[in-house]
């Protein structure tokens, strides 16, 4: 295994190295997709199916490599690959991987690793600035797949090679389309493998509170917003929370956005998305000036008016919400997993997930779905000479059985190990379906620490469906995840695809400010309207609306509405 050391050097010279690394002679022209290898367009081989199906069948172009069964290639070939880790968390060397070890040992393919510390973003930046590049990338491609695929010509476009050579990835996709939506480019081409992730914990919008709260005031889980303020109410009144805002939000932006606004805004109309979305229709909308959003900006500020919701919220640090939630200052939050057992009067884990919740405006039950599939690796270099032994390697990666009987190697492998040896199912005494990482008994560290270190690197790409509680009966993970598969994974719904949606270099450079700036004013009107600096009322609001249209928020609709088309055509 090769480690290489990335030292910072001047923004210039990366740029330099990053425009050098791209116009490469042996890489194709950068307005083309990469012409595909000589057995791409092979026909299917003419050998009759074996009667063993994980027997090898041989490529009528290639002697050493099966297009079907197992080992991928007869005699064993070497590939190189990078994987961008990161150096705050334990990863085992490769040699020391279980999963590694599997993977050649069925598919008869070394690979010759190498690790780059991958926790800022310049570091990736400046190793793709190099120009020494492997065979494959593990990670940390996916999202760079516009500036070195389709701009630079760096990934091979395996998107006429993807339905032969990955039938499992393929029939994932049939149950999840988005796995083909989100790693297709606005020009057609195909450079990385999706990630499909859906477990007990992939959940968002979450929304926790304690439940022996609730019940020394005598009320059931709220199910409406008015339910919810008379619970905050109530249990503020009771002076359990100790004279402090009983909804306390785990203090960053992204609770703000996803979890908190998330779960509430739902229940003050019949839209999902605050933001971009949907109408239903195909149009794109933005919803941050709609009745619906007031509706929710103004609960919002009652709760803080009338000292329900933190009133230090936004200066709020993380420190300072530990303390609080230890404390038992916090009742409703979306974030409790710091409870212990000893921070209950009961000596017991008392927590649950809220469900979403209704009201006159709608009487649908939604929360936003986790984003369940996205991209991030699995991309092959647009030289790389092993391209369907690659593909046929990542394929394995997604098998819903195991790719060879004994093994224990199927699509849940990248993330727990191999089933059997490293991983298996458990049953709780309630009668629920788990999982348990296999630890030794003197092991006194995390079990995910000890995964990485000597049964896998973590879930990349690959199909990881698994909605089972991973969790030990009493603990705080335990109750979370019950909660959430009981009262959030149900309702979840597929959000508008912001995130995933592809833009031209013309439309990316049309919008980037105008977006930065149009958040950045909703980010803070919203703050200023809950906490009543600025005043709440008609004037106000059609003011804050005109700024929004005025910051060119129809140009914004018109190019999110153009990619959106293309999204929706694939």
């Amino acid at each position: 295994m090769k480690k290489k050391v990335l030292a910072l050097i001047l923004a210039g010279l990366m740029c330099v190295g990053l425009l050098s690394g791209c116009t490469n002679d042996e890489n194709q022209d950068a307005s083309k997709s990469p012409s595909p290898s000589p057995s791409a367009s092979t026909s299917a081989s003419p050998n009759a199916s074996p009667a063993n199906p994980w027997d090898p069948v041989p490529s009528e172009t290639k002697e050493n490599f099966n297009k079907s069964g197992y080992p991928i290639v007869n005699d064993k070939i070497t590939v190189t690959g990078v994987f961008f880790a990161s150096p705050i968390q334990n990863y085992g060397a490769p040699e020391d991987i279980a999963f590694w070890n599997k993977l050649e040992e069925i598919t008869n393919i070394h690979i010759d690793w190498e690790i780059i510390d991958g926790t800022e973003d310049s570091a990736v930046e400046l190793y793709f600035a190099s120009g020494e590049y492997p065979d494959f990338f593990h990670n940390g491609s996916g999202s760079r797949a516009t500036t070195y695929g389709v701009q630079g010509g760096l990934f091979y476009d395996v998107s006429g090679l993807i339905e032969e050579y990955m039938p499992n990835m393929m029939e994932w996709a049939e149950e999840y389309p988005e796995m083909l939506k989100v790693i297709t480019q606005e020009n057609g081409a195909i450079y990385s493998m999706p990630r499909l992730q859906k477990a007990s914990t992939s959940a968002q919008s979450q929304f926790f509170y304690r439940t022996d709260y609730l019940k020394k005031v005598n009320m059931e889980a709220p199910t409406t917003p008015d339910e919810l303020y008379n619970a905050l109410k109530a249990i503020k009144d009771a002076g359990l929370t100790q004279g402090s805002a009983p909804l306390f939000p785990y203090p960053n932006s992204s609770h703000m956005d996803n979890q908190l606004e998330g779960f509430l805004f739902p229940a003050f109309g019949e839209a999902l998305d605050a933001e971009f979305a949907d109408d239903g229709t195909g149009k794109v909308i933005y919803n941050k000036t709609s009745d619906q959003y007031r509706r929710y900006l103004e609960y919002m500020a009652k709760l803080y008016a009338d000292g329900l919701f933190e009133p230090e919220y936004f200066t709020m640090d993380v420190a300072t919400f530990q303390a609080r939630e230890k404390e038992g200052k916090v009742a409703f939050s979306t974030f409790l997993a710091d409870l212990m057992p000893e921070n209950f009067e009961s000596g017991e884990i008392e927590l649950d997930c809220l469900a979403p919740l209704t009201s006159e405006w709608t009487d649908k039950q939604q929360t936003r779905a986790y984003n369940y599939v996205t991209t991030q690796g699995g991309t092959i270099n647009a030289n790389c000479k092993y391209v369907e032994e690659l593909l046929r390697m990542f394929d394995t990666f997604y098998s819903k059985d195991e790719i060879v009987p004994g093994s224990g190697f199927n699509c849940l492998s990248q993330n727990l190990g191999l089933q059997g040896v490293n991983w298996d199912y458990t049953e709780s005494s309630d009668g629920r379906q788990g999982y348990e990482i296999f630890l030794p008994d003197d092991w006194t560290e995390s079990q995910w620490t000890y995964s990485t270190l000597h049964n896998t690197w973590g879930q990349q790409y690959s199909a990881f469906v698994l909605q089972v509680v991973s969790a030990a009966e009493g603990t705080n993970a335990y109750a979370r995840e019950v909660g959430m598969m009981e009262n959030n994974i149900p309702y979840a719904v597929t959000t508008f695809p912001m995130s995933k949606l592809k833009f031209t270099a013309d439309e990316n450079t049309a919008m980037t400010q105008k977006l930065t700036d149009l958040n950045s004013y909703a980010d803070q009107m919203r703050s200023q309207f809950i906490t009543g600096v600025e005043p709440l009322n008609d004037n106000t609001w059609n003011a804050y609306v005109n700024e929004i249209n005025n910051m060119g928020l129809n140009d914004l609709i018109e190019i999110i509405q153009a990619a959106y088309d293309r999204w929706n055509s694939i």
